[in-house]
């Protein structure tokens, strides 16, 4: 990966980033050259924006890599918070559309939700940072709605 590919790749990647951490907590070893060099002819825009994708692009690397047969997109948190009470070891992609604590800034961003606190109602997301690193946080029902969050669960 070229530096310039590698800036790209922590500025609009972050959905690919997300299946490779999950991919990584499953013990399945998949780098990220070899997912670039995969699709990066699948997808145009990745000469200029590499690592981008939307839901579609994300479901499909993920059954590629077998990280799901299927997925359904759920906007609705209480759903979601029934479903992970059902089954707490769901692989759930949340997608909102702002990042960086700035609303004006309208920007699909992908974090991998770690795990929900039910009794507090947080949720605990791993986030690809549009520098490269990734940090663990946690976030409320509040803040996820000021996000505009989705959810992508893999199934």
């Amino acid at each position: 990966m070229t530096p310039d590919q590698e800036k790209q790749w922590n500025e609009f990647g972050c959905a690919p980033r997300c299946l490779l951490e999950l991919s990584k907590r499953k013990g399945k070893t998949i780098s990220r050259d070899t997912l670039v060099q995969k699709y990066d002819q699948k997808y145009p825009d990745w000469k200029t924006r590499c690592g981008i994708t939307d839901t579609g692009g994300i479901i499909d690397i993920a059954r590629d890599f077998n990280l799901c047969t299927s997925a359904v997109s759920i906007r609705n948190k209480e759903h979601i918070k029934r479903r992970l009470n059902k089954n707490p070891n769901l692989d759930i992609l949340v997608l909102t559309d702002i990042i960086n604590n700035d609303p004006d800034q309208e920007c699909f961003h992908c974090m991998l939700l770690l795990s929900f606190d039910h009794k507090n109602s947080n949720w605990s997301l791993w986030n690809p940072n549009q520098d490269g690193t990734d940090s663990e946080g946690v976030v409320t029902d509040t803040r996820l709605e000021e996000l505009c969050a989705h959810f992508l669960v893999l199934a």
